[in-house]
């Protein structure tokens, strides 16, 4: 048997068997790679489509780009040139006047020539019908439909407040309720001229109207009466008020041709370039005095700040489209700058700073908005949603609660609303006022809040218990030429320790009550016309008043405090033959607004007291001189409202030319 012989493998030769899982793992990886290779195609597909709808993204975005472009550009011709227009009306009127002034008076022959002759002037007060007055901040257009007649300042309540000389005069339709009613005299000779039916301004209003319900109808003046980017009418329409039927209006002292404010929604009545109505009797011998006159009763010497021209460079500061001119007979020792401008979509009837100076409270048609004055954005929205839609609903004041907290407003509906600001909402609501509220302020304490109305009343109500502590009636009633003249109160204020509740009246007084006791302390007597705007100075001792005589006044009420504080309160009687009331007295006048002082203010350092007017001016005066320390343009209609910051430094103003601005306001 042959022999067989083993094949004997490699002593390092691997197993026979390996084979196998090698060509396995080969195989295994080609297939990840593939799968790699899949997933890495895909993606590439993804990102292909992505980037392909990116580029036409980007292709959508650039066209939009170029059709805003074209917008803008459209915009900003519309807006050089509708504020050429303004430039050529302002110029116009400023020519006209300047011929008026040099002229004096119009000649007999040429007034019967006249188209619009104006108006004989009126008594100094009558008594309005029940229906209360509009105050100071009324807004001054309604939807649709030209401005009612509603007396001798052309335009009405709010109509009347709006300011002189911004384009020459078509007058807006009147948003406030009972623009048209009885009254409307007193805002309405506030805001500037309008015109009645036929292009020929309204008959005079009654003295003692209230000037809010004039400076509705006049809503259209700053600008001419015409819309933006539009051309004044020439023709004038009369259509029904908005408002429903009420009493026509009294006559109410007169107004200086005015215009309103930009935007305005209607176009209504012409007036003609630099028509300047007569002014009411009780102000005839106030107007002839010179501004750099003394006044009869011992305002101080002004200086005129009508023509910027005159003033040297070093006098002026001018922004893009605001001017401060400074009096060059004081020494110069404040800096003003814009810092924000708010634009509303209707008259700005009321401004309000809080507490902490961060934020400002403004009052529209039917809204209450507050801004961050830092950044100037609209923080909040506050508007009653239970409150038919139907119509206008103007907020005639604001007023922080002293935590920040809480925001009380008062409209023409008769109700105030104390508004929870982070929950924005309604917290309490109060009722009891017969008429439109006009005015509201908080006491330091948060508890208290003071209101003013029409319905010649002025009330305190506890936020605590929710209830109304005291009404405060003007039960004493002045007989005027024309009957008895109506007291509706316009303007209040607590004083800073809360113990003195101050209000101004149609009336021409001023009033002031003891908040613990509901007592009637003093009556102020010296304005020649309705006072439309009270203020407290820092100490509680002082107290300034803005009046449609044109003038301020500030009052020492260091008596009264006095007296009171050591339990001997005065004790006021109703006047006969003048007699003297109470322990306060009148310190000064402030002499220089050539129109309507609407608002006055108190800086809280005691330094300044500021004042806006219907003549869309707002002037600094040194309460230790009396004399400006400067004027202050830029809104383009009356200056219905101004508050200063708690804080310092900062200015509100409000306007019918629906727009709010903050003011930065510095020692040099």
């Amino acid at each position: 048997m042959p022999s067989q012989h083993r094949h004997l493998q490699p002593a390092n030769a691997p197993p026979a068997s390996v084979s196998a899982p090698a060509v396995n793992a080969s195989s295994r990886l080609a297939e990840l790679l593939e799968i790699v290779k899949q997933e890495f195609d895909a993606v590439s597909t993804d990102g292909a489509l992505i980037k392909g709808q990116r580029d036409e993204y980007e292709l959508k975005l650039a066209a939009q780009i170029s059709e805003i472009n074209a917008l803008r550009q459209n915009f900003f011709d519309l807006k050089t040139t509708h504020q050429d227009i303004i430039q050529r009306y302002e110029e116009e009127i400023t020519r006209l006047r300047r011929e008026l002034d040099a002229r004096g008076s119009l000649p007999s022959h040429a007034a019967q020539q006249s188209p619009h002759p104006a108006p004989a002037p009126p008594a100094v007060a009558t008594h309005l019908p029940p229906v209360g007055p509009i105050l100071p901040g009324a807004p001054l257009v309604a939807t649709g439909g030209a401005a009612p007649n509603v007396g001798r300042a052309p335009q009405g309540l709010f109509g009347g407040m709006m300011a002189p000389g911004s384009g020459g005069g078509a007058s807006a339709a009147s948003p406030t309720a009972g623009a048209e009613r009885a009254g409307e005299g007193a805002y309405g000779g506030a805001y500037g001229n309008g015109a009645g039916a036929g292009g020929h301004p309204p008959p005079g209003p009654a003295p003692g109207e209230h000037p809010s319900k004039r400076m509705r109808a006049d809503d259209g003046q700053a600008y001419g009466g015409h819309t933006k980017g539009s051309v004044p009418p020439t023709s004038t329409s009369t259509h029904p008020s908005p408002y429903g039927s009420h009493a026509q209006p009294k006559a109410l002292p007169p107004s200086t041709s005015g215009s309103y404010g930009a935007g305005s929604p209607v176009a209504s009545q012409a007036v003609p370039a630099g028509y300047m109505p007569n002014p009411p009797a009780s102000l005839q011998q106030a107007q002839a005095q010179a501004p750099g006159s003394p006044t009869a009763d011992g305002g101080a010497n002004v200086f005129d700040f009508s023509d910027p021209d005159s003033l040297p460079r070093e006098y002026k500061k001018e922004g893009s489209d605001w001017i401060a001119m400074f009096n060059p007979n004081s020494r110069r020792v404040l800096d003003v700058s814009l810092v924000h401008n708010l634009v509303h979509e209707s008259v700005v009837c009321c401004v309000r700073f809080s507490q902490d100076g961060k934020f400002l409270a403004t009052g529209c048609n039917r809204t209450a908005q507050i801004y961050d004055t830092k950044t100037g954005a609209k923080t909040c929205v506050l508007v009653d949603e239970n409150v038919a839609s139907k119509g206008d609903l103007y907020i005639r004041s604001v007023c922080f609660s002293h935590d920040g907290k809480y925001l009380a407003t008062g409209a023409e509906d008769k109700q105030i609303r104390i508004w929870d600001i982070a929950k924005r909402r309604i917290r309490t609501l109060f009722t009891g006022h017969k008429q439109e509220i006009y005015s509201l302020d908080f006491s330091r304490d948060g508890r208290f809040v003071a209101s003013g109305s029409g319905d010649k009343t002025a009330r305190l109500w506890d936020l605590e218990n929710n209830n109304c502590m005291f009404t405060f009636n003007i039960e004493d009633v002045i007989i005027g030429e024309n009957g008895p003249i109506d007291s509706g109160v316009t303007s209040v204020a607590i004083s800073p320790d809360g113990r003195l509740i101050a209000a101004g009246s149609l009336d021409t007084k001023v009033r002031v009550w003891d908040a613990k006791t509901g007592q009637q302390l003093e009556r102020l007597m010296g304005h020649k016309d309705s006072v439309y705007s009270v203020a407290f100075s820092p100490d509680g001792k002082t107290l300034v008043s803005g009046s449609l005589d044109k003038t301020l006044r500030l009052w020492d009420l260091g008596g009264t405090v006095s007296a009171l504080q050591g339990g001997n309160p005065p004790v006021v009687k109703n006047e006969q033959n003048g007699e003297k009331t109470g322990h306060a007295t009148c310190l000064t006048t402030f002499v220089g607004h050539k129109d309507y002082v609407l608002s006055v203010a108190v800086s809280p350092d005691g330094a300044w007291i500021v004042s806006g007017s219907k003549d869309r001016g707002v002037q600094f005066w040194d309460p230790r001189t009396s004399q400006p320390q400067l004027m202050l343009q830029g809104h383009k209609n009356s200056v219905i409202s101004i508050d200063l910051s708690p804080r310092g430094v900062l200015l509100a103003t409000g306007s019918g030319d629906y727009h709010a601005r903050v003011w930065s306001y510095t020692t040099e």
